[in-house]
């Protein structure tokens, strides 16, 4: 409060501080930093912590020109050298090493490179292992920082069972950093606590990490004895309980340790003035309760084994479709975890009861059905977590029709037969739309499947070999949802595929049966019953009589068919031997550099699917837009999966709306006639939402050559 002398910024900076003790802040206006052109990083490792400190020391004192310095112990060190893309020095450290990771950055290339020569001739009088080299490589330094994001997740999978992360923070002095960080050693072995530090070191920021089982009586009591000698260490070298993260209830009990008597009854005084019921935030930084550190900690519970390890971290929340429909992939493993702690009480009062029927209720709705399956969520998860796992296995064990499903994989050309016979009548009477609106609103009422008002055609092209006696070849294996549809009145992509094959002179083969194959992806909800119907092993098996053993490459037409193919080969090691390739992948691979192709002054849009995300394909769909316009491309990056999801689309078309809230808002302002993609259910979705009509790539591409 001294440093202002506006009442404004008085009460400003008390609500912010407060962490919503005082009332409920309900808008928060962020500045915004600079993002430099040029960066520079160097990993400087360091035979002890007290070596580091005096680094830690000179960095701090040139904050001008150091905009990060990340500490890291031993114990981090070890915990992430397993990962891939380690840096080749995680190799070589012996136990008591460390190191940190700066970062310099600045808008001139120029004065980078003075800043990293003052920092490396400053740091020079302090001995190091391995040498000072700064590196200007952002994918080296995009590994190096995954050291140090990855810690707290990476740390979680490595605990002991049945134990809870505690991840805390304090502060230090720039005089007392040094003997700081060597004294939360100390008490790690103290209290028998295999722990990590690491930390803002330019903020002599320090963070730490311990495992306690909170069921056992004497794990707990080593905690609280942690807890308590480190308030009383951190206060007798001046330092502050905490550092960036919440004071909350963990460290209240010691706010008047730290602040003293009088400056903490000023506080309860404001507390009063502000909140006399105490009904915000009760116990966090102002609390009676010299106990409740040590209450209401959330135990772990047993789960699935791969759920286990969840930390709750959050990074799979970015990617997730559903994230602001119903749960991310956090939440759905959180909530797992509270039906088994339910389930498991011996006893429960009426409450319990209550809370565990409605989490019952609504799990399948909220876990289940709402969950694309897409698995971007272990993209992004430091772990690989993989919680479509979730809804892959509750389906499996739950779906019915298991006897229909199998005549339909065994009996694949014949429906799909019947299958475009009843998609005629369909659009011949939804021509003015009127079976589309319908079926919106009884989906609304009585979640049946929608029609959506740019329903896709029958495709009754007939799939036959193209052999031009051309040297090359290319075995088609055309998805059976592409063999079923097409867009509107475009050609096939079949034809369309042909037409590129035969003007880079390559013969376009089909397997035999093409008719009876199938990736197996459309039967996964009853792969655990019965391992796909053999119906990959079937589509595998013809591949490699019409690919010559394997000799000549194999394409496929739908991306997420493509993935699930690549997935296929890992489960029958013996079609090792196959070489299967995503279409947009092919081209740009075989094709493109053969084509002589008109682009055009137009701006597009494209979208890179999930499957192509997670297969490293993005690139390919950019190469092949940038062939084909002078013009702008637009792509909505932060789109990471659409959640049309094979049939999900069709019956539950709010998670393919909300997945798609931000890239439909983002299309809204561009100028673009279509919107190009490499799968055709996830363009149905798109043209749907937001009425731009989206198809594959290579229809432009062929318009083009």
């Amino acid at each position: 409060m001294s440093d202002f002398s506006n009442i404004v910024d008085i009460l400003n900076h008390i609500f912010i501080g407060a962490e919503g003790t005082l009332g409920f802040v309900s808008k928060v206006e962020y500045y915004l930093v600079d993002d430099y052109l040029h960066k520079a990083y160097a990993l400087i490792f360091y035979k002890n912590l007290s070596l580091a400190a005096k680094a830690v020391n000179i960095l701090a004192e040139n904050k001008n020109k150091v905009s990060a310095a990340e500490l890291m112990d031993y114990a981090c060190l070890k915990s992430v050298s397993h990962l891939e893309d380690m840096p080749e020095q995680l190799n070589n450290i012996k136990e008591g090493n460390c190191c940190i990771l700066v970062q310099l950055e600045s808008n001139s290339k120029e004065q980078l490179e003075k800043n990293v020569q003052f920092i490396t001739k400053a740091l020079s009088v302090v001995n190091d292992l391995f040498g000072i080299n700064f590196s200007y490589d952002e994918k080296i330094c995009e590994n190096w920082w995954k050291v140090r994001k990855a810690l707290l997740p990476i740390c979680a999978k490595q605990r002991e069972a049945k134990s809870t992360i505690i991840t805390e923070d304090v502060c230090f002095t720039m005089q007392t950093f040094e003997e700081g960080i060597n004294e939360i050693s100390m008490l790690f072995k103290k209290h028998n606590f295999n722990g990590i530090i690491f930390g803002h070191a330019l903020s002599f920021n320090v963070h730490f990490i311990i495992s306690v089982v909170l069921d056992d009586e004497k794990s707990s009591k080593n905690f609280a004895n942690f807890i308590d000698d480190l308030a009383v260490m951190v206060c007798k070298l001046d330092g502050s309980i905490k550092a960036e993260h919440g004071t909350g209830r963990m460290m209240a009990p010691f706010v008047e340790m730290e602040w003293g008597k009088k400056a903490y009854e000023i506080n309860k005084k404001i507390k009063n003035i502000f909140d006399s019921k105490n009904l915000f935030n009760p116990d966090v930084i102002i609390s009676d309760d010299k106990q409740i550190h040590l209450k209401n900690l959330k135990p772990s519970h047993e789960i699935d084994e791969y759920l286990q390890y969840c930390m709750e971290c959050g990074f799979c929340e970015k990617v997730c479709p559903s994230k602001n429909l119903s749960l991310s992939p956090r939440q759905r493993i959180a909530v797992k975890k509270e039906i088994a702690r339910l389930k498991q009480l011996n006893t429960k009062n009426k409450e319990e009861q209550e809370q565990l029927e409605q989490l019952l209720k609504d799990y399948e709705y909220y876990a289940i059905n709402t969950c694309a399956q897409c698995s971007m969520c272990a993209s992004a998860c430091p772990l690989e977590i993989n919680s479509a796992n979730i809804a892959d296995e509750y389906k499996n064990s739950h779906s019915k029709g298991l006897f229909l499903a199998n005549k339909i994989a065994q009996n694949l050309k014949t429906t799909s037969f019947y299958t475009k016979k009843a998609l005629k009548v369909v659009n011949w009477l939804n021509k003015k739309d009127f079976l589309s609106q319908t079926s919106i609103a009884f989906n609304a009422i009585f979640k049946t499947a929608i029609l959506p008002t740019n329903m896709l055609n029958a495709n009754d092209y007939k799939l036959n070999s193209k052999d031009y006696n051309f040297t090359n070849n290319v075995v088609y294996f055309s998805s059976c949802l592409n063999r079923l549809f097409k867009i509107e009145k475009n050609k096939s992509i079949q034809e369309v595929f042909e037409n590129l094959c035969k003007k880079a002179k390559i013969n376009c083969i089909y397997p035999e049966d093409i008719e009876e194959l199938c990736c197996s992806k459309a039967f996964k909800d009853y792969s655990l019953k019965k391992d796909m119907f053999d119906i990959a092993k079937k589509s595998l098996t013809s591949l490699l009589k019409a690919s010559k053993d394997g000799r000549i490459i194999i394409v496929s037409d739908h991306s997420a068919c493509s993935a699930q193919m690549l997935d296929n080969l890992k489960k029958y090691p013996e079609f090792k031997k196959l070489k299967i390739m995503d279409m947009q992948s092919y081209i740009v691979k075989h094709i493109l550099h053969k084509l002589k192709i008109r682009a055009i002054d137009e701006n597009i849009g494209i979208y890179s699917v999930c499957a192509s995300k997670k297969n490293n394909w993005t690139s390919d769909i950019k190469t092949i837009a940038k062939s084909c316009t002078k013009a702008n491309i637009y792509e909505h990056t932060n789109t990471f999966c659409c959640a049309f999801a094979g049939n999900k689309g069709f019956i539950r078309p709010e998670l393919n709306k909300s997945a798609l809230e931000d890239f439909t808002e983002y299309f809204s302002t561009k100028k673009v006639k279509k919107i190009y993609s490499t799968s055709s259910t996830c363009e149905l979705g798109i043209s749907f939402n937001t009425n731009i009509k989206c198809e594959n790539i290579i229809y432009l591409l062929d318009e083009l050559s």
